[in-house]
């Protein structure tokens, strides 16, 4: 399933750079302007369908009273709010919602939590009933997605184990491996490679998924910044325990911080002796490595070797 717009208010046309925040004739799906004069919630839940009785709008109002508290909510607590209403007496506010009011209800919620996993704040301004139902049936497919990747994250992540950090000559090749294995996902919905990621600021421009735009851009604090950070320090350990590796994150073993063991290892490997260490080694390679026959050497193992000096190499350019 294809994953439409990069960022979290983006529709599916907004991928193909159409405008669909225009007014309309009906005064329902103008586009909304000045974001203090809307109760957002309010908004939200007329546009989704619960603009019949004002009543029953209401009572789901004070359940949720602003769009922001739908950040810490699952599809379970929304399955189990409706269940309440049904059971209720009619004198009780009992109300069905319907199988299109939850999914949309639902489907809001995810939209709400992208904009948290970009570092952004949810928005209705410029949107239309039209423009924001298109908007939360993308961010519901993309919760989809997540939980597909989810289920199949053990075996991808098996398969993409990097090995232990031995020594120098096996850093490029190490850390290409693991930023492969932090492809899956984090406890917020976020790959944990963005735990390691270069920039502490985050960058909202200039992204071609709304996945790599989390990457890039995703808080590095908070509960959800720790626990992933946590876990990114727990499988550091693994890789580098026993080795000559291990000594460098030892010193902050206590800060259990993925993000800190990456720092260190980063700075050690890719210092400036490291660095002169392999250049000369892929300048070495460059000028002696020849394929001859596959028993010699296996055309595989011989394009490895070759990609490895490509790798050093271009690193030297780009850092001078």
């Amino acid at each position: 399933m294809a994953e439409a717009g990069v960022a979290p208010g983006a529709g599916i046309d907004d991928a193909q750079g159409k405008n669909r925040g225009a007014n309309q004739e009906d005064p329902q799906q103008q586009a909304l302007g000045e974001e203090a004069k809307v109760d957002m919630m309010n908004q939200v839940l007329i546009w989704i369908g619960f603009d019949a009785a004002a009543n029953n709008r209401q009572a789901l109002h004070s359940e949720i009273a602003e769009i922001k508290d739908t950040t810490e909510l699952t599809e379970k607590d929304i399955t189990e709010l409706e269940e309440s209403y049904a059971k209720r007496t009619p004198n009780a506010e009992r109300m069905y919602f319907g199988l299109q009011r939850t999914k949309q209800l639902k489907a809001t919620l995810h939209w709400v939590q992208d904009f948290a996993r970009v570092s952004e704040v949810p928005t209705l301004e410029g949107f239309t009933q039209e423009y924001f139902k298109a908007t939360i049936s993308v961010a519901a497919q993309r919760a989809d997605i997540r939980k597909k990747e989810a289920k199949d994250a053990s075996s991808v992540s098996s398969e993409a184990l990097p090995g232990k950090l031995k020594d120098n000559k096996k850093w490029q090749e190490w850390i290409m491996g693991f930023e492969n294995m932090l492809s899956t996902f984090g406890v917020n919905g976020v790959p944990l490679v963005y735990v390691i990621r270069e920039k502490e600021e985050a960058e909202s421009e200039g992204h071609n998924t709304f996945v790599q735009k989390c990457i890039v851009c995703a808080p590095l604090t908070g509960p959800h910044f720790e626990a992933d950070a946590r876990n990114v320090h727990q499988l550091a350990t693994s890789f580098t325990q026993g080795e000559t590796s291990e000594q460098w994150i030892k010193m902050h073993v206590k800060k259990q911080n993925g993000r800190v063991d990456l720092k260190v290892l980063c700075a050690h490997y890719q210092g400036a002796g490291n660095t002169t260490c392999r250049i000369a080694e892929a300048t070495r390679l460059r000028e002696t490595l020849h394929y001859k026959n596959e028993w010699l050497l296996s055309f595989a193992i011989f394009l490895s070797k070759v990609h490895t000096c490509s790798i050093s190499l271009k690193k030297r350019t780009t850092s001078h």
